[in-house]
């Protein structure tokens, strides 16, 4: 859950559009991350019982070693680096970013797919205290919505050479 940072407007808007454009809103979700490594062609062992294998140390010239604890690790901190910090213009920019920050922090991972179901929050109305909760700029008190909202997914994938 993110409560600053995050807008939505701008849209494209038809009859079926239902939420309103703002400028600062809650953005919550849940952050399902795959990501795929580059194959890598590893030649047959020439040694007699076949065990020793030769990896490559380099993947369309750049320097790649296997990491996967590694990857794991930088994936997560750009995922909550950028989630947490990123200036939103929407739910799909910040993924975006975050997907190609992965890309290009980890040689070897050639595809980089999130899905970001959206939770909305909407503002209470407070009318009945004498307190302008609706207004997006003064609202404070939230409550979540259960009905679905939508799921943001994309796959950012590394430019081929």
């Amino acid at each position: 859950l993110k409560s600053t940072g995050s807008a939505f407007e701008g849209f494209i808007r038809d009859e079926y559009t239902t939420l309103v454009e703002v400028s600062d809103r809650i953005l919550s979700t849940s952050v399902d991350l795959e990501y795929r490594f580059a194959p890598v062609s590893i030649p047959v062992p020439t040694d007699e019982k076949l065990l020793q294998f030769s990896i490559p140390q380099s993947i369309n010239g750049s320097v790649w070693t296997w990491d996967a604890v590694g990857v794991a690790e930088r994936a997560r901190i750009s995922t909550l680096e950028l989630f947490a910090t990123d200036e939103s213009a929407s739910v799909q920019a910040t993924l975006f970013k975050m997907g190609e920050r992965i890309i290009a922090e980890n040689a070897g991972v050639e595809e980089v797919t999130y899905k970001l179901p959206n939770k909305h929050y909407i503002p209470v109305d407070m009318k009945y205290l004498g307190v302008d909760n609706l207004t997006p700029a003064k609202a404070e008190v939230f409550v979540p919505v259960a009905a679905p909202s939508g799921l943001i997914s994309a796959t950012i994938t590394r430019k081929q050479t």
